[in-house]
């Protein structure tokens, strides 16, 4: 069972939010603005408001970059590259993936990796996890911050984790549950919100009800 070749190491966090400057200007004076004109700038404002305040992005490197690579780093690289991201300001990392060796010789290292690692204040590392003994190996090692993944689209799901994206999130809601029990912080990818390299189109319905699906378990 394959992992992810690439995805995106984002999540935003929601705040409140004062006017924005858009909507404030939407009734100004602008020299023989039509009604259209200004209607349309008062929904570009409503859909600025509806934003998040900031996006933390998550460098996953040395996780996503390093598991496809036919050269396997040895545990002193990897935390080598680890501390230079930090010293170049990144506080989101992605630092490995529990996940069985067969499927990803490249992160085989990922117990020593994770207790070997010295951990910096500020920053916050994450670890993927597939399954409830990928959880397991996680929380043994120190991590308090994991990862589930999966996609919008059935067909990658089904080529990628085995899984359909219903058992899929089975799968994540036990693992989910527990993590968030032992205090855990926990994230969510889904991938192929904008389509699939099997199917093509992705429709709206399936990115939300896993959008709605992951929020509603705590994510």
């Amino acid at each position: 069972m394959p992992e992810p070749v690439s995805d995106a190491g984002l999540q935003t966090t929601t705040q409140a939010r004062g006017p924005n400057p858009v909507s404030q200007h939407a009734g100004a004076d602008t020299g023989g603005s039509s009604t259209s004109q200004t209607g349309d700038r008062a929904w570009s404002g409503h859909m600025f408001d509806a934003l998040p305040d900031h996006v933390d992005i998550y460098e996953v490197g040395p996780r996503d970059g390093l598991q496809n690579e036919k050269t396997v780093l040895t545990v002193e690289s990897k935390l080598a590259m680890i501390d230079r991201m930090v010293d170049a300001g990144i506080r989101r990392i992605e630092i490995t993936s529990f996940v069985n060796p067969r499927w990803i010789p490249a992160l085989a290292d990922h117990m020593e990796l994770a207790t070997r690692l010295q951990r910096r204040p500020g920053v916050r590392y994450s670890a993927l996890v597939p399954n409830m003994r990928g959880l397991d190996s996680a929380s043994m090692a120190g991590m308090d911050e994991v990862a589930v993944f999966m996609a919008a689209s059935e067909s990658h799901n089904r080529k990628n984790i085995n899984k359909t994206t219903h058992k899929a999130m089975e799968t994540y809601q036990e693992v989910i549950r527990e993590a968030l029990s032992r205090k855990m912080k926990v994230r969510g990818y889904i991938s192929c919100v904008f389509g699939c390299p099997y199917e093509g189109h992705v429709p709206f319905e399936n990115v939300e009800w896993v959008s709605r699906s992951l929020l509603d378990l705590g994510v």
